[in-house]
């Protein structure tokens, strides 16, 4: 942290020696990559689909993945995971959990 203080006291005092203004120079942070958040979902009805539990979750904001867990014959073992961004998926974990949902009482967990 003290590199990052002592540089931008040389840049300031570069700017103010040179009669630059601050408003004319925009320091721009590197963006960021999105932070997602894997949700656990349990307790689903088995006829619940990949898309039908992606439908549920985009009401709070976009999904990146939905996996529902199959056993060897294909069929739905009832829980599966929700990949989202994080705001989002901290929206969807409060609403949802505990919420019926065909039929059945979601278990939602990080």
């Amino acid at each position: 942290m003290e590199n990052k203080v002592l540089d931008f006291c040389v840049f300031t005092l570069y700017f103010k020696e040179h009669n630059h203004s601050f408003s004319s120079f925009c320091l721009m942070p590197s963006p960021q990559p999105t932070q997602t958040q894997s949700i656990h979902v349990s307790n689903l009805n088995p006829n619940v689909k990949e898309a039908d539990l992606r439908a549920l979750f985009e009401k709070y904001g976009p999904v990146k993945s939905v996996k529902l867990l199959l056993d060897p014959e294909g069929c739905s073992r009832g829980c599966g995971f929700v990949e989202m961004e994080k705001g989002a998926a901290l929206e969807a974990l409060l609403d949802l959990n505990k919420a019926p949902y065909c039929g059945q009482v979601l278990d939602l967990t990080t």
